[in-house]
């Protein structure tokens, strides 16, 4: 969901008011303002952007049109949009891009790929999200690779760097971040989704997100883009904006 940032509001909030068909509030406030979040993720000046969940690289491309120059690496499953993804980023010479899923272990699973493919999951896609989304329905499955981030060859490289990782991954936060816990100390902040209803069968919690992260010294410091159910109010999903504090050494 983070890679429907460009579709509402400016470049970055992400009410999802197309997805719904209907008024969802969001203040254009602080990290919530037009760009906010690209403008910090330049601010921090990372060496390396992780773009898990990349989906076609929606984030990606709008990170770059933000003024970004350095290494972004994209991570999609589903090979249909990963052709997709592949051509958009093939003329950026520093943006490379992998077809596979990251998880608590290397695996074969099935990917419930959605009408919508940035709703496609790991997990099967919820009533909920399908009655409020009805084009986000699950149209057919897929076998995907999944790889435990911390055993992926090219990790290595990335030790020591100012790394920023964006994880938008419908539910399955916990299981990508528990494969990359080695990798977690070496991060700087993260912007990754969190679910509060639920929207896919068997998804992370987002308390459970939000102290799996402080653990590794990732604070949660905003909510960007609070998205609200069009008639109850409840709270949906946000994206985490999470900083590892000043002075606070990896």
């Amino acid at each position: 969901m983070i890679n429907q940032l460009r579709h509402i509001t400016g470049r970055l909030a992400r009410t999802v008011l197309r997805r719904f068909g209907k008024t969802i509030t969001d203040s254009p406030k602080g990290y919530n303002a037009p760009g906010a979040v690209f403008t910090k993720i330049l601010t921090l000046r990372p060496d390396v952007i992780l773009d898990v969940g990349a989906n076609a690289g929606q984030f990606a491309t709008e990170v770059r049109a933000s003024g970004y120059s350095g290494r972004i690496i994209s991570f999609e499953p589903q090979p249909d949009v990963f052709e997709q993804l592949r051509n958009n980023a093939s003329a950026d010479g520093q943006w490379e891009c992998h077809c596979f899923a990251l998880g608590e272990r290397a695996d074969t699973l099935t990917m419930h790929v959605s009408a919508f493919s940035p709703s496609s999951s790991l997990l099967p896609i919820g009533h909920l999200h399908t009655e409020l989304m009805p084009h986000t329905v699950e149209v057919m499955s897929v076998p995907v690779t999944v790889i435990r981030l911390d055993e992926w060859a090219t990790v290595k490289e990335l030790k020591g760097k100012n790394i920023f990782l964006k994880l938008d991954v419908q539910g399955y936060e916990l299981p990508a971040l528990k494969g990359a816990e080695n990798i977690l100390n070496d991060i700087d902040a993260a912007l990754v989704e969190l679910n509060f209803s639920s929207l896919v069968v068997g998804q992370s919690k987002f308390h459970e997100v939000v102290s799996y992260l402080d653990q590794f010294g990732l604070k949660l410091t905003a909510l960007v883009s609070v998205n609200t159910h069009p008639e109850t109010g409840d709270w949906l999903w946000a994206d985490g904006f999470f900083m590892r504090p000043a002075g606070e050494n990896k």
